[in-house]
C-alpha cells in the first residue's frame, strides 16, 4: 500500500508538469505494487491515472481500455470509496465518448455516474456533486451545448469551496471557453481574470498549456479584432513563461 501510494504521487505530479509518458510508467510502477498486494481500489487508482494519461496523449481508445480495466476492479466492490472511484470513472468515461462523437453513449454514462452520487458525501475532492456538474458541464462543451456547459460549469465554480483551487481552475477554464464561443465577451474575460493568479500559482503545465489554448483557438478566433483581447492574450504568456 506505501509503495503504491508513492508511486502513484510520483506519477501525479509528472502528470501535471505535462510528462504524461514518464506519469505512465510511474502509475504502471503503482499499478504493479497494488497488484502484488492484491489491492483492487489501489489497482484502479492506478488505471484511472493511466486512462487521463492516455486522453492527454489524445489516444483515446487506449484511455477507454483503461477506464475499462479500473470499473472492472471497483464492479465488486461496494464500500463508499469504491463507488466514488466509480463515479468519478463513468463520469471521465462520458467525456471521453464526447471527444470521440460517440453522443449516445454520454448522456447513458453520466446518468450511471450520477445515480451513485446518492452513496455519497456531498462534498469531496474525490468526486462530488460539483465534480459531476463539472464533468457533465466539459462534455456538454465537446458537443457543442454551450448553454448547458455554461450552465453546469458556472454552477459548479460557483459550489467549489474556494481552497480548492486545483478543481477550481479544471472548471474555470471550460467555462471561459464556452463564454467565447458563444461571444460573450464581457463574461470570458472576466473568468479567465479570476482563473489566472490560481493558474500561476498551481504552476501546473498541464493548466498553462490548456489556459494559452483557450486563449489562442477560443478569445482570440471568436474576437480576433478586439485590441484588449490581443494585449490580454501576449501579457498572460509572457506572465506564465515568467510563473
Amino acid at each position: 500500500m506505501y509503495y503504491t501510494g508513492v508511486y502513484r504521487l510520483i506519477g501525479a505530479a509528472l502528470h501535471y508538469q505535462g510528462r504524461y509518458h514518464e506519469a505512465l510508467r510511474e502509475h504502471e510502477k503503482a499499478y504493479i505494487a497494488a497488484l502484488e498486494g492484491a489491492d483492487a481500489w489501489n489497482m484502479a487508482q492506478c488505471k484511472s491515472w493511466q486512462a487521463y494519461e492516455w486522453k492527454a496523449l489524445e489516444r483515446y481508445s487506449d484511455a477507454l481500455q483503461a477506464t475499462e480495466a479500473a470499473l472492472r476492479l471497483t464492479s465488486p466492490q461496494s464500500d463508499t470509496e469504491s463507488l466514488r472511484l466509480k463515479a468519478r470513472l463513468l463520469a471521465f468515461k462520458a467525456e471521453n465518448a464526447a471527444i470521440t462523437g460517440d453522443v449516445q453513449d454520454v448522456p447513458f454514462q453520466l446518468n450511471a455516474s450520477k445515480e451513485l452520487l446518492v452513496h455519497l458525501s456531498p462534498s469531496h475532492e474525490e468526486f462530488d456533486r460539483v465534480g459531476w456538474l463539472q464533468w457533465s458541464g466539459i462534455c456538454a462543451l465537446h458537443l457543442g451545448q454551450h448553454e448547458l456547459a455554461i450552465e453546469h460549469l458556472q454552477q459548479a465554480l460557483d459550489e467549489l469551496p474556494a481552497h480548492w483551487t486545483r478543481r477550481s481552475v479544471a472548471t474555470a477554464i471550460p467555462l471561459a471557453r464556452a463564454f467565447a464561443q458563444i461571444h460573450d465577451r464581457k463574461r470570458t474575460l472576466a473568468i479567465a481574470e479570476q482563473a489566472l493568479p490560481n493558474i500561476k500559482a498551481l504552476h501546473a503545465e498541464t493548466y498553462m498549456q490548456d489556459f494559452v489554448s483557450y486563449l489562442y483557438k477560443d478569445l482570440l478566433t471568436n474576437f480576433p479584432n478586439d485590441e484588449y483581447c490581443q494585449t490580454f492574450t501576449t501579457k498572460t504568456q509572457q506572465q506564465l513563461v515568467l510563473a
